[in-house]
């Protein structure tokens, strides 16, 4: 089965909004435009389900710079991929860390979407913009 990323997350990156500092999204204009690499998402999507203890599939999108927290769109029992999505700090201890227990899938509507995600990464943005070190003045 051919799997495409989410068309939002598609558009976002061949229309150029690629620049989220400190976030940064792992695909380009030619990976959008393949068919999903589950190959290269296989060791984070082992230390997602591993530390959340989730019971599903995701694959990543997006890291942080300045930490080890990770985005990923969740994947249908079907293996198609989703427009929910998922931020974690992953460790990478090869054992179950989350502390809220088992993370499961939320419930129809109570999903984060990437456009809630885009809209939360925006005070990130704002904090990494104020600490740059740079006056615009």
């Amino acid at each position: 089965m051919s799997v495409r990323l989410p068309r939002i997350y598609r558009r976002i990156i061949v229309s150029g909004y690629t620049l989220w500092a400190p976030w940064y999204l792992e695909d380009d204009g030619a990976s959008v435009a393949q068919p999903a690499d589950f190959a290269r998402n296989k060791f984070f999507q082992y230390a997602f389900r591993t530390e959340t203890g989730a019971d599903f599939d995701v694959y990543l999108f997006a890291r942080r710079r300045d930490r080890e927290d990770f985005a990923f769109f969740s994947v249908a029992p079907d293996g198609s991929i989703e427009d929910s999505t998922y931020t974690v700090h992953l460790s990478f201890s090869g054992k179950f860390e989350f502390y809220k227990g088992a993370l499961r899938r939320p419930a129809s509507g109570e999903e984060v979407t990437l456009r809630k995600w885009l809209c939360g990464t925006l005070e990130d943005i704002e904090e990494d913009l104020l600490h740059d070190g740079e006056d615009l003045d």
